[in-house]
């Protein structure tokens, strides 16, 4: 984990801290599982990474595509900027961000672990009983992909 930014990762993370992005809270160098996120809205499972030269090397598209592959799988949606675009479309970069958190925030289920129970599962669905299935993980219900 890194503690000072790039100087490509100054310029978004000055929009996105303080939930000055329509309120909506991103936290920088984020882990998630065996990786760190530049950037993360962990509401809406939005992983942002700003991408340098280092990125096209075969060996680190390799690395970038397992990684994305986990995250992805656990219900991330990745968007991925690189330096110059950070610098040259801030504001369109700024608006595409705000419209995918605030999409994937509203197809999240309203409840959450700490509120309480999720409402119940359709008969003979997964975690009823005579279903077969064990109880409902409150993480799964609802998880889309992107």
């Amino acid at each position: 984990m890194r503690r000072t930014l790039t100087k490509a990762e100054t310029s978004p993370w000055s929009h996105l801290k303080g939930k000055q992005l329509n309120g909506h809270h991103f936290r920088r160098q984020h882990p998630i599982g065996p990786y760190i996120a530049d950037f993360a809205c962990v509401a809406a499972k939005l992983v942002l990474e700003v991408d340098g030269s280092t990125h096209m090397s075969t060996q680190d598209q390799t690395y970038d595509a397992k990684r994305r592959g986990l995250l992805e799988a656990e219900g991330w949606q990745i968007m991925r900027v690189w330096n110059n675009q950070v610098y040259e479309y801030r504001a369109r970069i700024s608006r595409a961000i705000d419209e995918v958190v605030t999409a994937r925030a509203l197809k999240r289920p309203l409840h959450h672990a700490s509120y309480g129970p999720p409402p119940p599962l359709r008969r003979g669905g997964q975690g009823q009983p005579g279903a077969g299935g064990h109880a409902a993980d409150p993480s799964s219900i609802n998880k889309e992909t992107p």
